[in-house]
């Protein structure tokens, strides 16, 4: 594959530490309008969770790539951050997915509400574009790795020295596949 030293990348992440037992590393790029990357989450991204992440084999870091044509997409990548604020950021991620069609201003309120956030908080992290900045960092990287669209994955090896060396693709690829590509990084 494609070799290239994810090691910023890798280091910025705040899930992230070096310390991780998992020397596999899965970094997803999305945008939440967008269907594929819904229908990834959905489905495959389940099975790679429990099969991998859950049991320590691998770490998985999700990165946002706002597509300009998908209307409110910023919003909603924004709102994900936002709810994790409050300690809610996997949660917010899941039901922004699972609503990928629906997703306005309003079904983002909405999506809130569900998770009890404290919407005083959470309308002013909004309006006040609290991690619009991150946002653009993470696009930019994106961009510097190779991402063009959604969803894109980089899956890596961490070298002794705590650099990545792997590979970046592009699509909707099915479970078989994944577990394919990871499989073959974890032997």
């Amino acid at each position: 594959g494609d070799h290239r030293d994810l090691h910023k990348e890798y280091r910025r992440q705040r899930q992230m530490c070096i310390r991780d037992s998992a020397k596999v590393v899965l970094i997803e790029f999305s945008d939440y309008k967008c269907g594929h990357c819904s229908l990834f989450h959905e489905i495959t991204y389940k099975k790679i969770k429990s099969e991998y992440i859950d049991t320590g084999k691998i770490i998985f870091v999700a990165g946002n790539f706002p597509l300009g044509r998908h209307l409110y997409s910023q919003e909603a990548a924004q709102s994900a951050y936002c709810a994790g604020d409050q300690g809610r950021y996997w949660e917010m991620r899941n039901l922004l997915f699972r609503e990928s069609r629906y997703i306005d201003p309003a079904k983002i309120a909405e999506l809130a509400v569900e998770l009890e956030l404290d919407m005083f908080q959470f309308q002013g992290c909004i309006a006040g574009g609290t991690h619009l900045a991150r946002l653009k960092r993470e696009k930019r990287e994106a961009i510097r790795l190779g991402v063009e669209r959604t969803p894109s994955f980089v899956l890596a090896r961490v070298t002794e020295d705590g650099r990545l060396e792997g590979e970046l693709f592009t699509g909707s690829y099915r479970w078989t596949q994944m577990k394919e590509k990871i499989n073959s990084l974890l032997d």
